[in-house]
């Protein structure tokens, strides 16, 4: 079964009337199979208000455009609808965002500025150092003397600072952790580190996807029970109380991950 993604390009069309036909493609294809919403709540694993939700094109309490895909792949499985229909007919509606990047102007630029004041600087300094040589005259010698002098004074002082007593404390270093995921299904995913965001995507069946970043991990799983995970080449068992229905969401830190180490030796 296929639902009509053909939506009219009119720039008379409102956003919500493209978010109108989305729903009403969404209803009439569930009222097709003859099922009703909390069927499709029950199937799907969802709760009811995320399937009325998607049926009336409220997508804001959903959560990110990859999660509210992955609900919609589900929904084409279980109303038996070509792959990708509803979710042809989401992006059609939903409006493009722009990502402006930020572009750091080369220091050249900044460099090739100051130049002039630079060069007369410069000059200015060499024309004192030249005058300062012609009128010092015979102190050359005291100034030759007192350079020694110094050199053995920063001497002394590097001597006297170099033993330092050594902390009997085991330094932790806050390193990067190797993650490891493997699909048996297909599951959206979003996963951050210290840094930022590390993957947000729609694993395929039999995907396998290795990242590095440094602790703490945010993970979300769509389908928890599809994925395997590793952290430092050690097995990772989903905590039940982090799975609600298909959705798994919880955190590493660096002390989890070091506990999942000590656990296996």
């Amino acid at each position: 079964m296929s639902v009509d993604t053909d939506l009219p390009e009119s720039v008379d069309e409102s956003q919500k009337e493209r978010a109108d036909r989305f729903a009403a493609a969404i209803v009439a294809a569930r009222e097709a199979a003859n099922i009703s919403h909390q069927q499709a709540a029950k199937e799907l694993r969802l709760e009811l208000s995320v399937v009325q939700a998607l049926e009336h094109a409220d997508f804001s309490p959903l959560g990110a455009p990859v999660f509210i895909k992955g609900h919609l792949r589900a929904y084409e499985k279980l109303l038996g609808l070509q792959s990708g229909s509803l979710v042809e007919l989401y992006e059609l509606i939903q409006p493009v965002v722009e990502m402006k990047v930020a572009v750091q102007k080369p220091e050249t630029a900044q460099s090739a500025n100051l130049a002039p004041w630079s060069l007369g600087l410069l000059i200015f300094v060499a024309v004192v150092g030249v005058a300062w040589f012609l009128l010092s005259g015979g102190s050359d010698n005291e100034s030759a003397a007192a350079v020694p002098v110094v050199e053995e004074q920063v001497a002394a002082k590097v001597d006297v600072a170099e033993p330092v007593a050594a902390d009997s404390t085991p330094v932790v270093a806050s390193g990067v952790a190797t993650i490891v995921l493997k699909f048996t299904d297909e599951c959206w995913v979003e996963i951050t580190d210290a840094k930022g965001l590390l993957l947000e995507s729609v694993q395929a069946a039999g995907a396998v996807r290795t990242l590095t970043g440094t602790p703490p991990f945010s993970f979300i799983f769509g389908n928890a029970k599809a994925v395997s995970l590793m952290v430092d080449g050690v097995a990772y068992q989903l905590p039940a109380r982090t799975v609600r229905g298909d959705t798994a969401r919880f955190k590493l830190t660096a002390a989890d991950i070091q506990a999942v180490k000590d656990s296996t030796q």
